[in-house]
């Protein structure tokens, strides 16, 4: 994973050391939950806890040896305990004791599925607090924007008004549908097992998986295999990959707006930044790619890819095989890791954006009216004229309109002898009052409750 897209508030659950702490505390919770149970003695845990150490270097320099990472694991901590208890003065009974429950009756996905439930509990619950940041702003654009006119575009082209906060509050929307269905989900991927090598509890008992499920504070799965079915890891996957989508939606829509035929939305940049090696006015803010949105875009293509790969890992035959494994190890933490980067990004586009309100204006009126042909239509379909007849007409008159040097649709109609017959001057007028587009917009936002303080 390339650093640059690393926050380190997301990458500290993903480094090594972090994920082999992870192991230890499970192995330790496992230990606790038997001497609770009386399976063993209670100072076991309490050894292990005190002299279990976490060396990576060491760790895989033995996997280095024998390409397995947790028996690396265990070694290496079983050498920790080893010369700790030793130090101490204990015997080699004792210490052999001591080792010999460690991993006592569990399997490596025992271990590796609950650390990973541990991990993405915590990674889902940063990417939640991501949205929810993100939310904020929008919110607070949204408010900002509420009645800033602007043309609401279809296919690339003009289509009616809307308006910028509403635009941003369709954006908001979105961001608390995906945050929702994190929140909503959580359980589905952060579900840990201790059921054994193949899901029979043969060794330890249900009581001790739920014990440690306890302890650890997550769920555990009611029936599993040697591992946790991987539907819940696809849903994780699909949910990042649709939060990545619309960040792209969100993003190509600033991307467009920052156009040079368009300039009414631009991503803000530092002092002294540079915008091209060849073209000086690239520098210049009218003329400054939006590079934050285009990287957004560029990373939404990773993140969705690993949702396709993340379904495919369900398919894996009987109760295990190494199939999802390997893959596993890059999608998980790489859609986390962009999507996080991808959110934190995003709010700071949305904080800092240039919005040019009177630019707005200017292309909404740039067609002369003709985007009101719609409020045109309805108004002769209102006193009477069929639908086909009106439909027809105001398409003559929308033609006419944009083929002369300067369009005006509201000067074609009151020049229409067929819109006079229906139409009085003040109606035609009316036509093309901008305050009738937009008189909703109060009540859309307070669906919301985000009426304008």
């Amino acid at each position: 994973m390339y650093p640059k897209y690393i926050r380190p508030e997301m990458g500290k659950f993903w480094e090594e050391k972090a994920k082999f702490e992870t192991w230890l505390a499970i192995e330790i919770a496992v230990a606790k939950a038997r001497a609770a149970a009386g399976e063993i003695s209670s100072y076991i845990p309490d050894y292990l806890e005190k002299y279990a150490k976490i060396d990576v270097a060491r760790i895989e320099e033995i996997d280095k040896m024998i390409d397995h990472d947790m028996n690396a694991f265990l070694r290496a901590v079983g050498e920790f305990i080893t010369a700790g208890m030793s130090d101490d003065g204990f015997s080699q009974e004792s210490i052999d004791e001591v080792l010999s429950h460690l991993h006592a009756g569990l399997a490596s996905y025992d271990i590796e599925d609950t650390a990973l439930a541990v991990r993405l509990y915590e990674a889902s619950n940063l990417i939640a607090m991501d949205m929810e940041m993100l939310e904020s702003a929008l919110i607070a654009a949204a408010r900002k924007y509420k009645l800033a006119p602007q043309i609401g575009r279809t296919h690339l082209q003009h289509a009616e008004p809307i308006t910028f906060g509403l635009k941003l509050l369709n954006w908001y929307n979105s961001m608390q549908n995906h945050r929702l269905y994190m929140i909503k989900n959580f359980s589905l991927w952060t579900t840990g097992k201790i059921s054994g090598a193949v899901g029979t509890n043969s060794h330890l008992g249900p009581e001790i998986e739920d014990a440690v499920g306890r302890e650890l504070g997550i769920s555990m799965a009611r029936v599993s295999s040697q591992i946790i079915s991987r539907e819940g890891i696809a849903y994780l996957l699909a949910g990042l990959a649709n939060t990545a989508t619309s960040l792209a939606k969100f993003a190509r829509d600033i991307e467009h707006l920052s156009s040079t035929e368009v300039r009414e939305v631009f991503e803000t940049h530092a002092s002294g930044k540079t915008g091209s090696s060849s073209m000086p006015h690239k520098s210049l803010q009218e003329f400054a790619n939006p590079n934050k949105s285009e990287r957004i875009i560029s990373l939404a293509k990773l993140v969705r890819a690993n949702a396709h790969t993340a379904m495919e890992n369900i398919d894996f035959r009987h109760e295990q095989d190494l199939t999802q494994s390997a893959s596993e190890r890059v999608i998980i933490i790489g859609s986390l890791v962009l999507v996080d980067y991808m959110l934190t990004l995003f709010t700071r586009v949305v904080g800092e954006m240039y919005v040019d309100e009177k630019r707005m204006l200017e292309n909404l009126w740039s067609t002369g009216g003709v985007i009101f042909s719609q409020h045109v239509t309805k108004a002769l379909m209102d006193k009477g004229m069929p639908r086909e007849e009106a439909r027809t007409l105001v398409t003559q008159l929308c033609r006419r309109a944009m083929d002369a040097r300067r369009p005006d649709l509201k000067k074609e109609c009151l020049h229409s002898k067929q819109v006079k017959e229906r139409l009085t001057t003040e109606e035609i007028e009316a036509c093309f009052n901008l305050d009738h587009h937009l008189r909703n917009v109060d009540k859309i936002f307070e669906r919301f409750n985000l009426r304008s303080s």
